[in-house]
């Protein structure tokens, strides 16, 4: 009985200690899995502060840059190739419209400024205008006035990341997303990407991963204005801003974009004048555009007042002719579209559209054209 009771104790003590051994290798995987999970979250703690908490880049929050336009929209009188590349008509030089919403359509039927010039002038026109643009947003996305970024840093990855914007002069920027107007894709400082806006902030998203690249100073954002219509005839067409009640600065942002066109050699441009607001805002705004730019100047308030219903065979109602007597341009070039006034209507961009064309035919900015030689 001893022995068998030594026997069992011997065997008992070994699988004690087997089991102790157990214990100590699963404490240790524990403490392993522990330490991996720890370095884990480190890992995505570190990556979430250098390249920013948004991992949601669904296209319900903002524009991704397969979804940006790509300057084929609102192009008229192109040729695309196979691929969708866009060649401009007879190989002649493009015009650029700029300017805020008397430079777009109201709706689909009828037609756009750009698109009768186009018609006119046999070549590609580019609209790059914007509904909300002031001459702030115009001047910057042409590049007269560029968008300033604050000093950030741009991510190794596709992280968008949030940025602070105005122009060199500090005023700020408020860019109406629903038309592209010559913005995206941009570049800063070297870096190809999209500037687009969420829950009201501005952020900039590169188009590839690539190295990590710190914007140490304010810079410039050079869109896709600035890269591909500075060779371009350029409008410039506010009809109506804020801005024609302080003309003199009016004037100084539109000698601001001439100088930037310069730098490329490109002296093709023409101011146009207001078109709608306070007779008395106008009549001084048209005045000190006219003595700034004198030939490459259009006043087409004073066409729509007193020419353009006869050139174009437009009967004028006794209600628009007593509009005319006063200064007012008379409401049959302008749309009721949604019930505002600012848009032109078909006639409005008929008599607008060969007034331009006129004018830049004087100028002589068709001699590409042997059609028009």
């Amino acid at each position: 009985m001893k022995l068998s009771n030594i026997s069992f104790g011997k065997g008992g003590s070994k699988k004690r200690t087997s089991k102790r051994n157990l214990d100590v290798i699963e404490k240790r995987i524990i403490w392993i899995s522990l330490i991996g999970f720890a370095a884990v979250l480190i890992y995505i703690g570190i990556h979430l502060l250098i390249n920013g908490f948004d991992f949601d880049v669904s296209t319900e929050r903002y524009m991704t840059l397969t979804e940006a336009e790509t300057g084929t929209k609102e192009v008229y009188g192109s040729v695309k190739d196979a691929s969708g590349n866009v060649a401009n008509l007879n190989d002649l030089t493009a015009i650029s419209c700029y300017g805020d919403s008397y430079n777009n359509a109201p709706d689909d039927s009828t037609a756009s400024l750009p698109g009768v010039l186009s018609y006119l002038a046999q070549r590609t026109v580019y609209n790059v205008s914007v509904d909300k643009d002031t001459i702030y947003e115009m001047a910057a996305r042409q590049g007269g006035k560029p968008i300033q970024v604050s000093p950030f840093i741009i991510p190794s990855t596709k992280a968008s990341t949030e940025v602070l914007i105005t122009n060199e002069d500090g005023n700020k920027l408020n860019f109406d997303y629903s038309k592209n107007g010559g913005l995206n894709p941009c570049k800063v400082q070297g870096v190809e990407g999209l500037l687009s806006i969420i829950n009201g902030n501005y952020r900039f998203t590169r188009a590839e991963s690539g190295e990590e690249t710190l914007v140490l100073t304010p810079t410039d954002v050079e869109t896709r204005a600035m890269q591909l219509r500075t060779k371009d005839i350029s409008i410039f067409f506010l009809g109506d801003d804020k801005i024609y009640e302080n003309p003199e600065k009016a004037v100084e942002i539109y000698k601001s974009m001439i100088d930037f066109l310069a730098k490329s050699e490109n002296t093709n441009y023409l101011v146009v004048g207001p078109v709608k607001g306070e007779v008395a805002v106008l009549d001084k705004a048209n005045k000190a555009l006219s003595e700034a730019f004198g030939e490459n100047f259009l006043d087409l308030r004073q066409y729509l007042l007193k020419q353009a219903h006869t050139d174009l065979g437009i009967q004028l109602s006794e209600d628009d002719k007593v509009l005319a007597d006063n200064s007012i341009v008379p409401y049959i070039y302008f749309s009721n579209h949604n019930n505002n006034t600012e848009y032109f209507s078909a006639e409005g961009a008929d008599a607008a559209g060969l007034a331009v064309f006129d004018k830049l035919e004087s100028l002589g900015y068709f001699a590409d054209n042997e059609n028009n030689n």
